[in-house]
């Protein structure tokens, strides 16, 4: 299995264990080529199924309503690979210092925004992306009107608690300021049931 998929299996187990609290681990999923379809009939106009859109789905009823609520994005890897003067390899992580400093026309962690937004605008959602970088933790990304929506539910904040604000430039896409932090302190955090009661969008 291809690294994404390997990564998006990962991601469904925590988001079902999270789910469930800690029971079950199989109530989140793949989503069929990743997307892929529901692009395809977009694209073709067709009428199609919101859960269609991103990279993962429901595969339990208890976990539908967060998939009414949310478009998740899955992203690893990426590094790139450069060989230098010397005949040396060096491997690149992309950062979001990259928003700053990078030569690229765009840099990686706003393509990936980018996608995450639009799938989530096709399906009336909300876009979270869920990404780790090569021997990184994995991290989530969600847009900062939304986090300032979960602030106002979830304001204890754990000990160790940390958050990087990363406002991307309009240049590159809209819906751009958005908050970044580790994918396990938001799950932490933000308690899913209180989530999707409240239909916390």
């Amino acid at each position: 299995m291809a690294k994404g998929g390997s990564f998006e299996l990962e991601v469904s187990k925590k988001l079902s264990l999270w789910l469930s609290d800690g029971k079950r681990d199989d109530l989140v999923c793949r989503n069929d080529t990743s997307g892929g379809r529901a692009t395809v009939r977009v694209k073709n106009k067709k009428q199609t199924n919101c859960y269609m859109h991103g990279d993962l789905k429901h595969s339990d009823d208890q976990a539908k309503p967060l998939f009414d609520l949310w478009s998740v994005e899955c992203k690893t890897g990426y590094a790139s690979k450069s060989v230098l003067k010397d005949g040396t390899k060096k491997v690149v992580n992309w950062d979001v210092l990259d928003l700053l400093d990078s030569r690229q026309k765009k840099p990686m962690i706003c393509s990936m925004w980018e996608q995450c937004v639009n799938d989530a605008d096709l399906s009336r959602r909300q876009p979270v992306l869920i990404f780790r970088r090569n021997q990184k933790d994995i991290c989530i990304a969600v847009n900062l009107n939304y986090h300032l929506s979960l602030y106002r539910y979830f304001n204890k904040i754990a000990k160790g608690y940390l958050f990087i604000e990363a406002i991307i430039p309009s240049m590159y896409i809209p819906n751009n300021h958005i908050v970044i932090m580790k994918f396990s302190e938001f799950l932490e955090w933000v308690n899913p049931k209180t989530l999707i009661d409240m239909r916390i969008k």
